[in-house]
């Protein structure tokens, strides 16, 4: 749970420009590194798409496409 809410505090930046707080997925058998990777990527594919699906939608597709259960949305 620690890591958790320390990861949640270091990517709330990265989600700046769309003022997201990245979702809250299951960590079960989930590699930090490849976490965080795909986190950023996701990051940058919600600001850099047009606006199709509120942005948080869009994070939080991009993130279930990598093959995360989300537990908590973003929003």
């Amino acid at each position: 749970m620690r890591k958790l809410i320390l990861l949640m505090v270091f990517f709330t930046a990265g989600c700046g420009s769309a003022n997201l707080t990245p979702p809250i997925v299951d960590m079960s058998g989930v590699d930090q590194v490849k976490l965080n990777r795909d986190l950023a990527e996701c990051t940058r594919e919600t600001n850099d798409s047009p606006v199709v699906f509120h942005p948080a939608q869009r994070f939080d597709n991009c993130m279930k496409r990598k093959g995360y259960t989300i537990l908590v949305g973003s929003n």
